[in-house]
Parts: C-alpha cells; structure tokens; sequence
C-alpha cells in the first residue's frame, strides 16, 4: 500500500550564511562559532512562531511556519539577533502548497522560496508576490517592492518584495537589476 502524502499551505523560509564557506577556510573556529549562533537564533525564533526547521543544510535551512505572517515575523527576529553578532544571513520567505513527507518538504513552493533566497542580500528577507499578499493589509509589517524577476525554472515572473524593519537590510532594487533568467 501506498502511504498518504500530506499536502498544505504553508509559508516556506530559506535561509544561507552568507560567505560561510570561504570563512571556513579562513577561520574554521570563527566559521563554526557563526554557524552555531545562526543555529540557535534559528531554533529559538522558529519555536516562537510556530516553525519546523524541515532540513538544515550545512550553512542554511529549509523551513515551513503555520502562514507567511509567522515566517516573516521569525525572520526579522532571527536578522536582528544575528545582526548584533555579526552574523550574515539571507532569507527568502514564499507561501504554497507543499508535500510534507518525513524530514523533507516537495514541491514548487519549496523552489521557489530557495530561488527567492538566492535573490536576498545579506541582513535582507525578501518575500514572493503570495506571501506579500498574506500580509499587505498588516500595520505592522512594512515592505517594499523591489521588482518583478523571473526566477529560474519557474513557470511565471515573481514580484519581490523586500521587509523593512530596523535591523533588516532592504536592497537596492537597482542592485538586483539582472538577477534571474
């Protein structure tokens, strides 16, 4: 018999030390030292807002939360922790339909949310048009448009936007001018 795969709407988060493997190689102290801070910052914010940390990845993660809402809020406390630690951490937020299978998620919400990270700077979240929409009509979290990009291997251009809040790096929409396919 077949198993049952589990499908929901969730808010997918990416996240990747930035610059991790070539401290590594400088310093593997130091590297290991970030590494593990991004860890707990990362445990600690995902645990209250109702996160699974799905699969970590040598130096990022792959994660889901209950709504787009509850990913952005995490991400912003886990930027402004890591922020004062000097730790450099890019995170991309999207919200899909997954398959939810043991210690993985499937589907293209999941390459999404990874293509929409890869897209995020340094100390930045950036959010796809559907997790934007979750929380546009919200007072207390504010984004910025920083354009519509087609990501690679995705079917439609995406409408990023990026969250601003203090302790989170909101990018130059310019600097990302030629990102993508």
């Amino acid at each position: 018999m077949g198993e049952r795969l589990e499908r929901r709407l969730v808010g997918v988060m990416f996240t990747d030390v930035v610059g991790y493997t070539a401290l590594m190689r400088a310093d593997e102290r130091l590297a290991r030292d970030k590494r593990d801070r991004y860890m707990a910052a990362l445990e600690s914010h995902h645990d209250a807002f109702g996160g699974t940390i799905v699969q970590r990845l040598g130096d990022g993660s792959m994660s889901m939360f209950p709504s787009s809402l509850a990913a952005v809020q995490a991400a912003v406390e886990i930027q402004r922790e890591l922020a004062a630690h000097d730790v450099s951490v890019r995170i991309g937020v999207h919200v899909g339909e997954v398959i939810v299978e043991p210690e993985r998620l499937t589907g293209e919400a999941v390459n999404i949310a990874a293509r929409i990270e890869s897209f995020a700077v340094p100390g930045g979240v950036l959010l796809s048009d559907s997790a934007y929409e979750q929380i546009r009509n919200r007072s207390d979290v504010v984004v910025v448009g920083v354009g519509r990009f087609r990501l690679k291997n995705v079917g439609r251009p995406y409408e990023l936007y990026a969250v601003s809040a203090d302790g989170v790096v909101v990018p130059d929409p310019a600097a990302l001018e030629g990102k993508g396919e």
